[in-house]
């Protein structure tokens, strides 16, 4: 068995990456803040960012998520600004040291317009002066000019820095609807990291605009190509209640206004370091509320890296999910593939997430080699998705439910066994019923179905049998 595994590194995907530079990133935490200075040196201490550079900015208490322009000068890009000059990181008349700035919990995210002459917030437009607090700073070296909208991102559809970047300031933030939140997701992301992102792919599609519709159905393709088992959604709600929704990695998704479905249940657990994007023009507009704001929603589950706007950014100012996903692909980090994917600066999009982090650092077939594991059996089953050869990919099957004995890898193992004209009743597990309650309840739905189609009722019937009884009627 383990010479037949050994042929997975003809499976490797993922193209290095030379990463970033620590001595380049500046950590911004908010002095006195639950939370933030311990997130900031955490943060700095995992990836190497020096002890100097970690930046703790005072902040009147009634700074909340939003500010205005005045405030946001007077009070972040100011005191920012002065201290990166303080640490020879920014200087005028040339390119700053500083490269990346890392946000955490207690910083304002949004940089709210002026009013108008009536004293009236101007609405939606391609010139709106709004915007992200995190897309603004990333002009901080940069003279600040005429307030007319989105500026062209030098980084979108790059694969290096170009000449015109040199100026740009890439930023990414660590928050969420509490600082505990957003460091159990950093946790997460490192984890995945170290082991590899395990799990499956869920894609939601039936938006109202054809680019969008395309751009979330390439990033579903890319996630088959990559061997995660995908799950693919074309009605509204957004994966409803009693849909399949068991150990998401990858999750691809729009046009809901708020969490529905499966999505909006709080007891929802993404896997460590998923990958959670919902395209919707305020999907970053609260990050403290993890009922109704999708960014909030997904840290609060686990995302080691998710998206947001913080008001409309017109469809064609979007971050691209398909782009994200082939650059996450190639072995990109997290925050190079979250900028070459970013259409627009000065504009209002929020990266949430640890810059650093490489979901794909890990080759798929050390992965499957490596015993003992948790989520090996995700890993086999990638493997086996991506193995052309019939016998190699049972032995990975076999192998991921011998490694994992649940619903799951047994499902996929008879699927397979199915597929291939063989017989699999004789040799279906005796899965304990603390194993069948265990299970998702879409997934234990979709093992009844299938135990009925291929003659194992008695089996069906534990499935059934161990899905959550509805609450009571008053």
């Amino acid at each position: 068995m383990r010479a037949a595994l050994l042929l997975l590194t003809l499976l490797a995907a993922a193209t290095g990456s030379a990463g970033i530079d620590p001595a380049t990133v500046a950590v911004v935490a908010v002095r006195g803040r639950t939370g933030s200075e311990e997130l900031a040196r955490e943060f700095a201490r995992h990836r190497g960012v020096p002890e100097s550079q970690v930046i703790a900015l005072d902040l009147p208490g009634t700074v909340a998520g939003a500010v205005d322009r005045e405030d946001y000068r007077r009070l972040v890009a100011g005191p920012l600004r002065e201290r990166l000059r303080a640490l020879g990181l920014l200087s005028d008349g040339a390119p700053p040291r500083v490269r990346w700035l890392v946000l955490c919990h207690g910083l304002p995210w949004i940089v709210r317009a002026e009013p108008d002459a009536d004293g009236k917030r101007p609405g939606a437009s391609p010139r709106n002066e709004a915007a992200s607090v995190d897309s603004e700073l990333a002009l901080l070296a940069e003279p600040e000019g005429e307030l007319a909208g989105a500026r062209p991102n030098p980084f979108f559809g790059q694969d290096g820095e170009p000449e015109a970047a040199r100026r740009i300031i890439r930023t990414a933030r660590l928050d969420g609807p509490s600082a505990e939140a957003a460091l159990a997701a950093l946790r997460g992301s490192w984890e995945a990291e170290r082991r590899g992102l395990r799990g499956r792919a869920y894609v939601d599609l039936g938006g109202p605009y054809p680019p969008g519709e395309a751009w979330i159905e390439r990033a579903g393709e890319l996630c088959r190509r990559l061997g995660f088992p995908t799950s693919v959604d074309r009605e509204k709600p957004t994966f409803r209640e009693d849909a399949r929704f068991d150990a998401p990695a990858l999750v691809f998704g729009w046009y809901e206004r708020r969490p529905t479905g499966r999505l909006a249940d709080p007891a929802l657990r993404l896997e460590p370091g998923a990958v959670a994007f919902h395209l919707h023009s305020f999907s970053g507009d609260d990050l403290r509320d993890a009922r109704g704001c999708w960014a909030a929603r997904f840290v609060a589950a686990g995302a080691g890296l998710t998206f947001g706007n913080v008001e409309e950014p017109y469809l064609h100012l979007s971050l691209r999910p398909d782009v994200l996903m082939a650059a996450l692909a190639r072995g990109r980090a997290a925050g190079e593939a979250a900028w070459t994917a970013t259409p627009s600066v000065s504009w209002m999009g929020v990266i949430l997430g640890d810059p650093f982090y490489r979901p794909f650092a890990r080759d798929l077939a050390d992965q499957v080699a490596e015993l003992g594991q948790p989520g090996l059996g995700w890993a086999c089953q990638r493997a086996a998705l991506l193995e052309p050869r019939a016998p190699e990919r049972e032995v990975l099957l076999w192998f991921a439910l011998q490694a994992e004995p649940d619903v799951a890898n047994a499902l996929a193992w008879a699927r397979n066994r199915r597929e291939a004209g063989r017989p699999f009743a004789a040799d279906w597990p005796e899965l304990p019923p603390e194993t069948w309650r265990a299970a998702d309840p879409g997934l234990l739905r979709e093992a009844a179905a299938f135990l009925d189609e291929t003659g194992m009722p008695a089996e069906a019937t534990k499935a059934r049998a161990a899905l959550p009884r509805p609450p009571a009627r008053r």
